[in-house]
């Protein structure tokens, strides 16, 4: 996990941050299933950027000090997940 830092933020953020780091979820699933049509034809290189940069984020938000009872447990697999990808 990323660094962790302090700052407040207020449960409308949060809330808001929470929904978009489950939604990434999803980039990170969807870049590496091949039978979809998004990012399809990418090299596996670009592919590995695009979830790397997700995964980025997702560490970056779970690094946040003020998160009440969050479960983490998808967004930390997603990012497992991202860096696991080899090329």
């Amino acid at each position: 996990m990323a660094e962790v830092r302090d700052e407040v933020r207020d449960d409308a953020t949060k809330a808001q941050a929470y929904a978009a780091c489950t939604g990434m979820i999803s980039t990170i699933d969807n870049v590496l299933d091949d039978s979809n049509d998004f990012f399809k034809t990418a090299t596996k290189q670009e592919k590995k950027d695009r979830i790397m940069r997700t995964a980025g984020y997702l560490e970056q938000q779970a690094g946040m000090s003020d998160w009440g009872s969050e479960d983490f447990t998808a967004i930390n697999a997603a990012v497992a997940k991202a860096k696991a990808y080899t090329v």
